[in-house]
């Protein structure tokens, strides 16, 4: 500071701490009495150079570290979790000291919970941040093999989009909230810098939630990982809206293509549709019986909703009936399906009744067009989701349907009309 803060008047000064403690004393000039005298250095010097410094903390992607290893979840709230639904019979996470354990049994990093067997236990979980995910999916394995008495509860962060959170969310009948702790609550405690007892580590910047799988046995659905789960396959990530309205402004809303790949990805998701209603395997195997066409699209006569007919389905696979779909419009949105499919219709509108609904510029005759196909869709929504920051590999044709079945469920729609307009087993 006294070397640079004159040079640097008019600029703001980002520094990136990893410690909490540390950012805590300097953004609030506060501390041990050791650390009186720099602390009152430093703010004398940013008052005298009139310079200004902005604190922020440095996330770190392994929670595993020396550092933290005499990390406590609170004990006054762990012997009320304890209370409920205790006594538990192992504390997987927990530092390579044990400072931190609250049972007799415990796993450290050298112990691994993500390759332990949790057959029979019931688990305590404060989970690091980096490895949720995998310790969650190897839990499951363990509970589909002896669904009574193994059990748990564990602690996430509420991350919108974090793989570990969207899995938890997404299975509420195995992961069942009992406690949400808003942004602000303490919930941990550190050796105190004096080396005198402990000191709260301060207020969370995020909600934490605390969601417990029963002892009992619990329906657990295959949504997609391998029975053999030793190499199990990470789920689709589900699309939001915000991720929606971030893709709408890298959109293309000029070719055909464009139009076609915009307005399937608002109908599926919209809709819950699967790939397979949208596109076809390859463009050359088209089968009208399967997929949607022109004529299946039926616009209201205020324009505020359009229908869409179902003829076949994973649950109409006979033409034994049909189902109709509505999609209702988002006034002044570029999120809207029904603005989406009348642009589309027009653009296309020297087609037959019986064409292909989405059709995309093909690679061979000039202006020829041909069916979407799921590659198509695929890599279309792949690369909207690269160009605002997702990982473009968690992302494909049925993250349309989960998505807009999580939206639908996060609005608190009625689950039979959810399961309703997703998969359809009657007429009505």
């Amino acid at each position: 500071l006294p070397l640079w803060a004159h040079r640097l008047l008019g600029w703001t000064l980002v520094v990136r701490i990893d410690n909490q403690c540390a950012l805590t004393q300097v953004d609030k000039f506060r501390g041990p009495v050791e650390y009186i005298p720099l602390l009152r250095k430093i703010f004398y010097l940013l008052k005298l150079e009139e310079f200004h410094m902005r604190w922020a903390m440095r996330k770190r992607e392994v929670l595993w570290r020396q550092d933290r290893d005499d990390w406590h979840f609170s004990p006054v709230l762990f012997a009320e979790m304890g209370e409920e639904f205790g006594p538990f019979t192992l504390d997987a996470c927990v530092a390579s000291s044990r400072a931190n354990a609250f049972c007799v049994r415990s796993w450290s990093a050298e112990d691994d919970a993500r390759k332990q067997r949790f057959d029979g236990l019931n688990a305590w979980a404060n989970l690091p941040f980096s490895v949720m995910y995998e310790i969650l999916l190897n839990f499951l394995k363990c509970k589909r093999k002896q669904q009574m008495g193994t059990g748990g509860c564990f602690l996430v962060p509420v991350w919108e989009g974090d793989e570990a959170y969207e899995q938890v969310s997404g299975m509420r009948e195995v992961f069942r909230p009992v406690h949400k702790f808003r942004v602000g609550t303490m919930l941990f405690t550190t050796p105190a810098l004096n080396g005198k007892g402990r000191s709260e580590w301060g207020p969370t910047r995020w909600d934490v939630l605390i969601v417990r799988v029963p002892m009992e046995p619990v329906e657990l659905p295959n949504w997609g990982v391998r029975k053999t789960w030793d190499r199990p396959a990470k789920p689709v990530m589900p699309i939001t809206l915000r991720d929606l309205a971030r893709m709408a402004e890298s959109a293309d809303m000029e070719t055909i293509t464009g139009l076609a790949l915009w307005a399937a990805i608002l109908v599926g998701f919209y809709g819950l549709f699967r790939k397979d209603n949208l596109t076809v395997g390859k463009s050359q195997a088209w089968n009208a019986r399967g997929a949607l066409v022109r004529e299946d699209v039926l616009f209201a006569e205020a324009g505020d909703v359009v229908w869409i007919q179902v003829r076949h389905s994973k649950t109409i696979q006979c033409g034994e009936r049909y189902h109709w779909v509505p999609l209702v419009a988002v006034p002044r949105s570029r999120l809207c399906p029904v603005e989406a499919l009348r642009r589309l219709m027009l653009a296309t509108g020297d087609l037959p009744e019986d064409a292909p609904l989405f059709q995309v510029e093909g690679r061979g005759k000039r202006g020829a067009l041909v069916p979407m196909s799921h590659a198509v869709l695929v890599a279309g929504l792949q690369k909207l989701a690269e160009q605002v920051g997702l990982d473009p590999a968690r992302y494909a044709g049925h993250s349309l349907r989960r998505g807009g079945a999580t939206a639908a469920m996060r609005l608190k729609l009625e689950k039979l009309y959810i399961k309703g307009t997703g998969s359809p087993t009657d007429g009505r």
